[in-house]
């Protein structure tokens, strides 16, 4: 097993993930770390990862989620398995465990996650998610792991059974080595990859299964939010161009935006005002969405 880790700036999660890693060592050979931080923070790390035991090497690469994966490839050589981790979750003690057992019990897939387990919120979106009519339209899935035409997927957390999935979350995710080397992670979908692991599964879905080990369990913190007038832009964008390049529902597509707009705008009426902020970017976006071709 090779593990892949994305980081930027992040040492006291880092540090955490590698504490973890480092008691776990029967599960990987090789970790590689890719680190965008600043050069303070690069040389921090150095020191860090110095007092390990485990098999780690360290990597500088430009500030890319993507192209921080992508360098990940580069070192698989025979290793069966490629892992990319994102460097702040926190995993249950017995994950590595229940996940060795899922890997040496099943072998017809692509890729399998780790189960997120999340305490949900009720809120306007996620009532406009679970809805029956717009299941049935096609503009969400109600079922976990799920994904529809209209370019949107649903949320990928608290399985109770294992269960082959319609896409993956990179956060934390096995691929079967074979199946993914002559893929990459798309440049094109920025600094901050959003939607790179959707566009990534919808790749390998062709290929095989991909499926989500429920009993290797962990939590993420969900206080980071994502509002505002830049995110916006590139929500839809990123979201524009991956229902282009996978010839999905453009109709569905629109539909979804306007609708989503629509819960934007109420929720900033109820108070939340960075939400206006997000919409804004969200109108920008709509406006330039034809000269997108012309950007990627």
């Amino acid at each position: 097993m090779l593990i892949v880790i994305p980081t930027r700036n992040r040492i006291k999660e880092l540090t955490n993930t590698l504490n973890f890693l480092e008691s776990n060592k029967f599960f990987f050979k090789k970790i590689v770390i890719v680190d965008s931080s600043n050069l303070e923070i690069k040389d921090q790390i150095k020191k860090k990862v110095k007092k390990y035991r485990a098999n780690i090497e360290l990597v500088n690469s430009e500030p890319s989620t993507c192209i921080q994966r992508n360098v990940g490839f580069n070192f698989i050589k025979k290793s069966k398995y490629i892992m990319f981790l994102d460097d702040d979750n926190i995993f249950y003690s017995d994950a590595f465990y229940k996940m060795q057992n899922f890997l040496n019990n099943n072998k017809d897939f692509v890729g399998v996650a780790f189960n997120q387990i999340y305490k949900e919120r009720k809120n306007i979106l996620d009532s406009f998610k679970k809805n029956y009519i717009t299941n049935k339209i096609g503009i969400y899935s109600l079922d976990n792991g799920g994904f529809s035409g209209s370019g949107w997927q649903s949320r990928f957390v608290n399985f109770e059974n294992n269960k082959i999935v319609q896409w993956l979350p990179t956060r934390a995710v096995i691929y079967r080595s074979s199946e993914i080397k002559n893929s990459r992670f798309d440049k094109k979908l920025g600094v901050y990859g959003y939607l790179e692991d959707l566009d990534f599964s919808l790749q390998l879905k062709k290929r095989g299964k991909l499926m989500v080990c429920s009993d290797a369990k962990y939590t993420h913190n969900q206080s980071i939010t994502r509002p505002g007038f830049q995110f916006g832009k590139k929500e839809l964008r990123n979201r524009y161009y991956v229902v282009k390049k996978h010839k999905l529902n453009i109709g569905l597509f629109f539909l979804t935006t306007f609708l989503r707009m629509l819960l934007t705008f109420k929720e900033g009426i109820l108070g939340n005002l960075n939400s206006f902020k997000r919409l804004a970017g969200n109108l920008v976006a709509l406006v330039t969405i034809n000269n997108l071709d012309e950007n990627y």
